[in-house]
């Protein structure tokens, strides 16, 4: 249990510092990311720009969440960073998963169950990926 508690947050928080890593990285990858779903999800103009600021409040609550538990990610320093307790890590993963729940409250009133499961989809593919890579860097 503990184990799959630290690995989530670990997802989380990779996650989360590969989308926001930098102000200019930040954007291109919100850009990559909604032109991802635009094509996977077939989502109209409309809906592109409703989901647009509902992603980047997202990526931006993200970001304070975890700067508030010591992980900066403008200058992030693996090196460097405040290790967590298993406290702190739940606290930050409980205040992640609210967050991402929130977006996807969002999100479902402007997408379909079609294009909702599929975003539900997508995102457990990135999670998916993210315990592989970690994986590999373990060996």
């Amino acid at each position: 249990m503990m184990l799959k508690s630290l690995m989530i947050v670990l997802a989380l928080t990779l996650t989360t510092v590969q989308v926001v890593s930098a102000n200019d990285e930040r954007g291109k990858n919100i850009e990559h990311q909604i032109a991802e779903l635009k094509d996977r999800l077939a989502l109209s103009d409309a809906q592109t720009q409703q989901i647009t600021p509902i992603l980047e409040t997202s990526a931006n609550a993200r970001k304070e969440i975890l700067k508030k538990h010591g992980i900066d990610l403008e200058n992030f320093d693996p090196e460097s960073r405040k290790k967590l307790s298993f406290r702190e890590k739940r606290k930050l993963a409980s205040e992640l998963k609210a967050s991402r729940k929130n977006t996807q409250g969002q999100l479902e009133l402007i997408l379909t169950d079609k294009q909702m499961n599929e975003y539900r989809k997508i995102q457990q593919e990135r999670k998916d990926k993210l315990r592989e890579h970690m994986k590999n860097r373990g060996e």
